[in-house]
């Protein structure tokens, strides 16, 4: 009988875990997009992150639509943009952010060539997303960021899986959105 408890208990205890892992690596990437994109948002998420998430919320919409509009207009699937996100090394950005520092690079221009020059990316030519870029990246953002990477030790802290997974789950739902506007449009 003890035996059998002690299975149980075991295969509740897998079962929790797998569980907690599908819904750590499934659905908050999933529920972060939806804040960032919808502004709807999860009960299990606190109002105070809420407040933080849509004070960002649209000028994060706003580059995204228009990067992918761009990105669309270029014949540039999602899957691309998929494979670029993934093709995208932690080492590289992190040579990008140590040169941009060391060079005290604040123009955008500046920091578009350094990224380019050190980040490669097959899926598609991201010169293609410069007028996307040049239209949304300003000063104060090159400075934001950097200071963001600094003041929370992005580096170190960031979980790089569930970052990609966020973006790719915001691309899609911001693609979703723009495909329902453009098909009402179409009167489809």
């Amino acid at each position: 009988m003890r035996k059998k408890i002690m299975i149980s208990l075991a295969v509740i205890l897998i079962l929790a875990i797998a569980g907690g892992f599908y819904f750590y690596k499934k659905e908050v990437p999933k529920m972060a997009a939806k804040a960032i994109v919808k502004g709807e948002y999860s009960p299990l998420v606190p109002k105070k992150i809420q407040t933080k998430v849509n004070a960002a919320r649209q000028e994060v919409n706003e580059k995204v639509e228009k990067t992918l509009i761009v990105s669309m207009s270029n014949d540039i699937t999602i899957e691309q943009l998929f494979a670029a996100i993934d093709q995208v090394e932690k080492q590289e950005v992190e040579k990008v952010y140590d040169l941009i520092k060391e060079k005290n690079i604040t123009d955008p221009q500046e920091a578009f060539k350094v990224a380019y020059d050190n980040i490669k990316i097959e899926a598609f030519d991201p010169l293609v997303l410069k007028p996307a870029y040049d239209d949304i990246i300003k000063k104060h953002h090159v400075l934001m960021g950097l200071n963001l990477i600094e003041k929370y030790n992005l580096f170190e802290t960031l979980d790089v899986a569930m970052a990609r997974s966020i973006a790719k789950q915001i691309l899609l739902q911001k693609k979703e959105e723009i495909e329902s506007r453009t098909d009402a449009l179409n009167f489809k």
